[in-house]
């Protein structure tokens, strides 16, 4: 084959397409590498009001925040949703409504930790016990990816026990 003005220019055009296509695809794949994890809370406290979480990048310098969220208000035996969080540490709060107002200031904490949002995990913090005492736990729960279940077999199956008298639970399934 001889080698034209215009062969070559449907050569360099083809590559051209060719490398801007693998350009598109591989930027489009890069989005994925944002590292995200999730928190819950339940209230599993029978004497405590709403209770609200905040989460926090630092406890004591608000000006300069990007994250600090205050997530409520979550009643006994209830669970807020899987919020999600950029993968990193952070402190948390819980605390009820003293005042008319739910903001931060005006609530008053029961509790304060340091806990480390981790890629695809949930951090489940729960609160149980007397509210003037409280117990607090905080578990590691792997996120399930559903598009790995192409038969849709998998599923999760979670049981938490925070009644004082652990030996007279009965648990059935079927």
């Amino acid at each position: 084959m001889k080698w034209t003005k215009a062969s070559w220019t449907d050569a360099l055009r083809l590559v051209a397409g060719i490398g801007l296509s693998v350009f598109i695809l591989s930027s489009c794949s890069s989005g994925s590498d944002s590292k995200t994890g999730y928190i819950k809370f339940y209230n599993a406290s029978p004497n405590a009001p709403e209770i609200f979480l905040t989460v926090d990048e630092n406890l004591d310098d608000d000006d300069d925040d990007e994250i600090e969220v205050t997530y409520g208000a979550i009643e006994y035996t209830e669970v807020s949703g899987n919020n999600s969080l950029d993968t990193g540490n952070y402190y948390i709060e819980l605390a009820w409504q003293d005042e008319e107002s739910s903001d931060r200031s005006d609530l008053e904490i029961i509790y304060e930790d340091s806990v480390k949002i981790t890629n695809e995990d949930i951090k489940f913090i729960s609160l149980s016990g007397d509210i003037t005492d409280p117990d607090v736990l905080i578990f590691d729960i792997e996120v399930i990816d559903d598009d790995d279940d192409d038969d849709e077999d998998l599923f999760n199956v979670r049981l938490l026990n925070l009644h004082d008298d652990y030996q007279s639970v009965d648990l059935y399934a079927s």
